[in-house]
């Protein structure tokens, strides 16, 4: 007894406090002193104080892991003693209920007493509290674990569990199923084909607890999957199918999963349950739906023409409508006829359901009709007709007030069937009553075109692509359908229909990929027809102008996406595509500049920055040049500004990348002394001053031949009068430069010096003494070249030789 007291002081204490190491350490002395009162065998007289005294050492400790526990407010360790394995508060209230066991074996007539029978149930209430608390944590916790996908942990939480809530009756049979359900799906998701044998273990247990649906179909699942065993799998099947509580869309995913685990039998003893059990209800329809689908997916093509014959005439799907009149008739197939016994009669007679079904009945035998589609490649033409027939069937059992997306798909078959075996007419009136019932269908425009296609009417046809693409744009057998447009006018080699279906297919298209393919297959296309030189200049100007848009598309696109290998392979193809372009351009030297300017901003997408670098100079120098001949061939002045400011932009961008490259300019690059004259006459034209600085920029440029300054002068002689220093400056430096080589081109020389004199003595300055003097000291320059020259045949200096 005098350890009961010392654990009654010491759980006081432990309610008390908040500190987690005092805690902690109560808890151990806790435990110590349930551990001695264990041991203890005392008088019997002290039993029954000593079950009380347990009884209130237990619920305290109960109370106090479950406060902490609420409230968030415990350490790990500490979790770990009062929660997640709470030995105090189970110990105490077991060790509460030995005492009492003793107590009334020595003293059954004071047991009975009401006082002592209360105490017994409040100590069994708070063990039974305890278990069940227990199970449901451990159970949580399972749960998150599998949340988590941490399944092997979850599996531990959920055995432990069941083990807990076993036999205890405050848990009960549903709950334990529940847990032994999930510990089955989390065997499965550990490793199924490892622990499968574990999980249908796991599975039985539970249904054997408790019979559940869920529990039946997952045993189902199981041995659908992992085991072969017809009969242990039949039967498991039969009792899920079997089950009351089982709703239809469940059953019917069993059966379907069945049917794809090549389970045939299987499946057709589950949908002859089905249709037993649900005979005359609305669900009827649906289990003959799937059982169609399995007979089609099964090439059961004999059972699944039963199936929906016996669906239309009544015999399965409402057996109650027997007694309805006969009021409707339609035609059918002599094939069809005679498998009824119509052998005489020229139709059959179709129900007239009634207000009640005939809506219901109606859907059903639609769904029916439009899910048992003939494949239509390969077929003979007596199977097209006999379809028209069964199409023509179902329309007429289709109520007529009904409409909209159903009937539209039956006609739209129809027409399939009509065009297959070429009666035009009838697939074109086929046509337009789809469209009166679905207008939005992107099946009814296919249709269209594809008849406007095989009767040559190529304005039809790209009016039935325009309307294709006006559909949803999140349609996606819309762009399904203008794909197979676009292939399908590649084999005619119609160029006009392919280029139409492309283009609508890149406006509605979300996926970047499909877009790229599109732009390719466009470019291609016109490269077809730029490839052709009977095209007159307008067609290639349009065909170049349509090629530029695509390049540019693609760029756009491109700077939506992220970073990656395909992305550079794809910008890697568009950018030689526009250097090629731009080579083709010819004398389109506008749609040229802008081809070197759209492969130069391309070439940012590739990952090596020196070669980037260096490919984009080359495009600003090809633009540079075409934006040159552009305004040279510019009979408009704005035309002709703004080919030239262009030319300075490209300019600008060399620089800059040179700047990048060499900290300034690179004096070595051949391509240089050819965009500073590219430079030299955007600027001349613009009339900016800057000229006299561009040939100074010349002369720091390494290897310059005479041929470049004469290029320079003869820019300046055509420019405004202000720029004939410069084109003397030229002059000057070109001379000294043929005079500097061991062997001077005389003939250029001659040129040069007889361009000098004409600029010096020009007409509005030879009056002039300075420009008079200038000229003198070019002639006199040009006596001493003459008297230093070698003696040469036809000498340029004194015109032809005498013979």
């Amino acid at each position: 007894m005098e350890k009961a007291v010392q654990l009654q002081d010491v759980l006081k204490e432990l309610v008390s406090s908040h500190d987690d190491d005092k805690l902690s350490a109560l808890s151990e002395k806790a435990l110590q002193l349930l551990e001695a009162c264990a041991s203890l065998d005392n008088a019997q007289k002290e039993q029954k104080n000593l079950a009380f005294q347990l009884h209130t050492s237990g619920v305290a400790l109960w109370n106090k892991s479950v406060a902490l526990k609420s409230a968030t407010a415990i350490s790990s360790p500490l979790n770990a003693q009062y929660c997640n394995n709470p030995t105090m508060a189970d110990t105490a209230l077991q060790l509460a209920i030995e005492c009492w066991e003793k107590f009334n074996a020595n003293f059954p007539a004071l047991c009975k007493e009401p006082s002592n029978l209360k105490s017994l149930f409040r100590i069994l209430c708070s063990r039974a509290e305890a278990t069940a608390y227990l199970t449901l944590l451990c159970y949580n916790l399972g749960l998150d674990e599998f949340q988590k996908e941490s399944f092997q942990s979850s599996v531990i939480w959920l055995k432990e569990s069941y083990d807990i809530g076993r036999g205890c009756t405050s848990v009960g049979a549903m709950k334990q199923a529940r847990t032994l359900r999930l510990l089955a799906n989390a065997y499965l998701q550990w490793g199924g084909s490892l622990y499968w044998q574990k999980a249908l273990n796991a599975i039985s247990l539970a249904n054997s607890e408790h019979n559940h649906p869920a529990g039946l179909v997952l045993k189902s699942n199981i041995l659908l999957q992992y085991d072969n065993g017809d009969e242990r799998l039949i039967t498991a099947f039969k009792d899920t199918l079997q089950h009351p509580d089982l709703s239809v869309e469940s059953a019917l995913n069993l059966v379907r999963l069945a049917a794809q685990h090549n389970q045939q039998q299987l499946a057709s003893i589950g949908i002859q349950l089905l249709e037993k059990r649900f005979q005359g209800t609305p669900d009827v329809h649906e289990i003959h739906l799937l059982h169609l689908d399995i007979l089609l997916n099964s090439s059961q093509n004999s059972e699944a023409k039963q199936l929906v014959e016996d669906c239309i005439i009544g015999r399965l799907c409402f057996p109650d409508s027997a007694s309805l009149s006969i009021t409707k008739m339609c035609s059918i197939s002599p094939q069809h006829r005679r498998s009824h016994g119509y052998q005489n009669q020229e139709t059959i007679p179709c129900c007239d359901l009634g207000a009640g079904c005939q809506g219901l009945r109606g859907r059903c035998c639609m769904q029916l009709m439009t899910q048992f589609e003939w494949t239509i490649t390969g077929l003979q033409a007596s199977d097209f007709k006999e379809a028209v027939c069964w199409y023509n069937y179902s329309l007429s059992i289709f109520p007529l007030q009904e409409g909209g997306s159903g009937v539209a798909k039956l006609q739209r078959n129809r027409a399939a069937c009509y065009i297959q075996l070429q009666e035009y007419e009838q697939a074109a009136e086929a046509i337009q009553q789809a469209k009166k019932h679905d207008l939005e269908s992107p099946f009814c425009h296919f249709l269209d075109f594809k008849l406007a296609m095989l009767l040559g009417k190529e304005e039809q046809a790209i009016q039935a692509v325009v309307a294709m693409a006006k559909c949803s744009a999140e349609n996606e057998d819309m762009l399904g359908l203008v794909s197979l447009v676009a292939q399908m006018a590649f084999e005619k080699s119609n160029r006009n229909i392919a280029t139409v279906a492309l283009e609508k297919l890149i406006d509605h298209t979300c996926n970047s990929q499909q877009t790229f393919t599109a732009l390719r297959c466009l470019i291609r296309l016109k490269l077809t027809i730029l490839g052709n030189d009977s095209s007159p200049g307008n067609e290639k100007v349009a065909t170049l102008q349509s090629l530029l848009a695509y390049v540019k598309l693609a760029q756009e696109k491109f700077k939506t996406l992220q970073s990656s290998a395909s992305r550079e392979a794809d910008a890697l193809w568009f950018m030689k595509i526009a250097w090629n372009l731009a080579l083709q351009c010819g004398e389109n030297y506008n749609e040229m500049g802008q081809f070197f300017d759209a492969c130069g901003e391309l070439s940012n997408l590739m990952t090596s920055e020196t070669s980037v670098l260096s490919r984009q100079k080359t495009c600003h120098l090809m633009a540079a040049a075409a934006g040159i001949n552009l305004a040279r061939s510019s009979k408009q002045q704005d035309e002709k500004t703004l080919a030239l400011e262009t030319v300075l932009k490209h300019v600008s961008g060399f620089n800059a990348i040179d700047q990048r490259l060499h900290g300034g300019m690179d004096t070595t690059d051949p391509t240089l002394p050819l965009l500073t004259l590219y430079e030299f006459e955007a600027k001349l034209h613009l009339g900016l001053p800057d000229l006299d600085l561009l040939v100074t920029k010349v002369t720091a440029i390494s290897h310059v031949d005479p041929k470049t300054y004469e290029s320079f002068a003869a820019l300046a002689i055509q420019g405004p009068p202000t720029a004939g220093s410069v084109g003397i400056r030229c002059l000057k430096m070109a001379i000294q430069q043929h005079l500097q080589v061991k062997q001077a081109d005389f003939i250029r020389l001659s040129k040069c010096y007889h361009s000098l004199v004409m600029l010096t003595m020009g007409a509005e300055s030879s009056s002039d003494m300075a420009s008079k003097e200038q000229g003198w000291n070019v002639l006199t320059e040009v006596l001493e070249v003459l008297d230093s020259r070698p003696k040469i045949a036809h000498d340029p200096f004194q015109g032809r030789p005498e013979g």
